[in-house]
């Protein structure tokens, strides 16, 4: 391919990631990028609307007696309903479908491009939860239309971050992330306040509102998406130059010349080419090799401590946990109150990752997180999980757990499974732990409804002794295996690994002092 030789310069340590690199630091943050920004933060919206209604959804009773068995018990007079841990396991088996979607996007992604895959993410979410209203009674059919919903998931947020990222300028990246963080968070509050108000419906409509809800959202977010323009990254990838530099002067309009245009889309052919000629001479397979893997594993093992030190239980199964617990407060009011929680520190999450550190938040998060586990457990061993005052204690100690794992631990998580890999197995590696935590995901809301189920393990509030024990290995496994990544560019954390420097030997401070100075840990060292 020939290179244009008037591509702009742009320093060295950005052009190490060369999937985000097409806007430059001097780019106004106009009204429609804030708009476009909040746009984005909408995708996270679903995709945790979902996510959290497949579980809060188990514990309305019109929900069991639509798909469970209804018995009359002894001294009852009215019959008492009931579903399987194992059908409460399986509402979350679009999970895996979610992680279907998620690999689909980047073939369908690279074909159509991303907006129109994010529109055919809508379309396939809201043609599978049009499904599930209809399959009262077979949940079977329920099951599957869940799982077409979570293929539309998997391409939706696959899709989204990426291109809202691309128009982005690099310093308004963290925020960007930030509003996709918070736009999760509303999303799990909304469908708890929206199962609270439909609770208390006798129809089959108490658990197919939230449903409805879905469907507009999901056309009002495909269709109003055809307001910005394409990817100007895919449109270069496409051969169709002239069309990303129209895509930047309609994203900043009236604050980028044409000529400054053509010099963005200058730079960022560049870098394809130089990626593509980086691709060429790599296999998947070399994620697998001894220099790589312990890289990929530490990315994998960060992803899967935060999703089963408690997450998925605080947020997901919490109403069906007061439920069974047989409080005499309404599950859902409690829902609705740990959910609320988790707002605040979704919105302190960025700022505590970049003043903070990944690493140090990472430790400190676990540290609390644990504790807070272990204060619940010994309160309910203690008290007695019917005692009023160990019941509020419980209740305030989820609400902080929510406040903390938000800011702390699920902020920082994605940002250190992106870094950790290298530039050049970057794309394989990523998807390979994408994969993996998906399958962990699906595994952990499998057994969890098993653990709290009466029948079955019927663990009550001693699982916080589970979650206590999950919280320290993560803390051991941080301490001795992640290191450092802010501040620091993709090729500089790869010459932190070539050089062998070990996890508790990497700082902040210590980043801070190689960014600034322009240095790089082994220097002199090859690269990979």
């Amino acid at each position: 391919m020939n290179r244009k030789n008037d591509a702009v310069h742009v320093e060295k340590k950005e052009q190490d990631d060369y999937s985000s690199q097409p806007v430059d630091e001097s780019l106004p943050t106009t009204p429609l990028v804030v708009f476009f920004a909040l746009f984005i933060a909408l995708g996270g919206w679903l995709l945790n609307f979902d996510l959290t209604y497949s579980g809060t959804v188990l514990q309305m009773s019109t929900f069991r007696s639509s798909f469970g068995t209804c018995i009359q018990e002894h001294g009852e007079s009215s019959l008492v309903c009931s579903i399987t841990a194992l059908q409460q396991s399986l509402t979350n088996i679009s999970s895996l479908f979610i992680g279907l979607g998620a690999a689909l996007s980047g073939l369908l992604g690279s074909w159509l491009g991303r907006r129109t895959c994010i529109q055919l993410g809508c379309l396939i979410q809201a043609v599978g939860a049009a499904g599930s209203m209809g399959t009262a009674g077979n949940y079977v059919a329920y099951v599957a239309c869940k799982c077409i919903t979570g293929v539309g998931l998997g391409l939706l947020y696959a899709s989204t971050l990426p291109y809202g990222i691309e128009f982005m300028p690099p310093r308004r990246r963290g925020a960007m992330i930030a509003l996709f963080n918070i736009g999760l968070s509303l999303g799990s509050n909304c469908i708890g306040v929206i199962c609270l108000g439909s609770s208390s419906l006798k129809s089959n409509w108490a658990w197919k509102i939230p449903i409805i809800c879905e469907i507009p959202v999901a056309a009002v977010y495909g269709t109003f998406i055809m307001l910005y323009p394409e990817s100007p990254r895919w449109l270069v990838l496409h051969g169709r130059d002239e069309a990303a530099v129209e895509a930047f002067l309609s994203m900043y309009k009236g604050h980028m010349t044409r000529g400054k245009a053509e010099a963005i889309v200058a730079s960022v052919k560049q870098n394809i080419e130089s990626y593509l000629d980086m691709a060429s001479s790599t296999t998947w397979t070399e994620i697998f090799r001894r220099h790589y893997f312990p890289r990929m594993l530490t990315a994998a093992l960060v992803l899967i401590a935060s999703i089963i030190c408690g997450t998925f239980f605080v947020h997901t199964y919490v109403a069906l946990f007061f439920g069974q617990l047989k409080v005499s407060q309404n599950p859902f009011v409690l829902n609705c109150i740990i959910e609320a929680c988790s707002f605040p520190g979704a919105c302190a999450g960025p700022f505590i990752a970049e003043g903070l550190g990944r690493r140090r938040a990472q430790l400190a998060g676990y540290a609390m997180l644990g504790s807070l586990m272990l204060i619940a457990g010994i309160v309910n061993t203690c008290l007695g999980s019917q005692n009023t005052t160990g019941l509020i204690v419980l209740i305030t100690l989820l609400c902080l757990w929510s406040a903390i794992a938000a800011a702390f631990v699920t902020s920082t998580a994605w940002l250190l499974a992106s870094e950790l890999h290298s530039v050049r197995l970057r794309t394989y590696g990523q998807a390979f732990v994408m994969g993996v935590s998906f399958i962990f995901q699906f595994a952990n809301n499998f057994y969890l409804p098993y653990m709290l189920n009466p029948r079955y393990g019927n663990m009550g509030v001693n699982i916080t002794y589970f979650f206590f024990g999950i919280s320290a290995a993560a803390l051991v496994i941080v301490f001795f295996l992640v290191p450092e990544t802010g501040l620091l560019s993709l090729k500089q954390l790869d010459n932190q690994w070539s050089a062998g420097q070990r996890a508790w030997q990497t700082s902040l401070r210590k980043n801070r002092t190689i960014s600034a100075r322009g240095q790089e840990f082994g220097l002199g060292l090859a690269n990979e």
